[in-house]
């Protein structure tokens, strides 16, 4: 955060929130085609998969080849196998990454300045301070 004048940059990291739930986190050495180490939350081949059950519900499970499932919670299936957190030999945390970046100048009731959209790319943003 940097405060000039009447201007106010700052970052946010996303993926943050998610560092002390990735570190509780087992770290697994996992096989992929084409890769000589590679590290996940999940045993096995590392991504998971879902499927629906007889209930209509899903089932995750960790694939160990295309005979053997481990079932897993669908939760940790999907921060393991996204942006969520990265592993290595030591664990696991949440990546660090370049986060969105906010650079706003107040002048009396307004604010106007750029910011995330979508992924990455800035766009220009306008704040009015509301009626009260």
């Amino acid at each position: 955060v940097q405060w000039i004048g009447q201007r106010l940059k700052f970052g946010v990291s996303l993926e943050e929130a998610w560092d002390s739930w990735c570190k509780l986190q087992q770290s697994y050495w996992v096989q992929f085609t084409g890769s000589d180490r590679m590290y996940n939350c999940i045993p096995g081949g590392g991504g998971g998969s879902t499927r629906f059950d007889l209930d209509g519900g899903m089932e995750c499970f960790a694939r160990f080849d295309p005979r053997v499932t481990t079932p897993i919670g669908c939760d940790e299936a999907d921060m393991c196998a996204s942006r969520y957190c990265l592993c290595d030999e030591c664990g696991c945390s949440a990546p660090v990454v370049a986060p969105p970046f906010f650079d706003i100048t107040f002048d009396g009731d307004a604010a106007t300045g750029s910011g995330p959209a979508g992924n990455s790319d800035a766009s220009s943003l306008r704040l009015t301070r509301s009626p009260t």
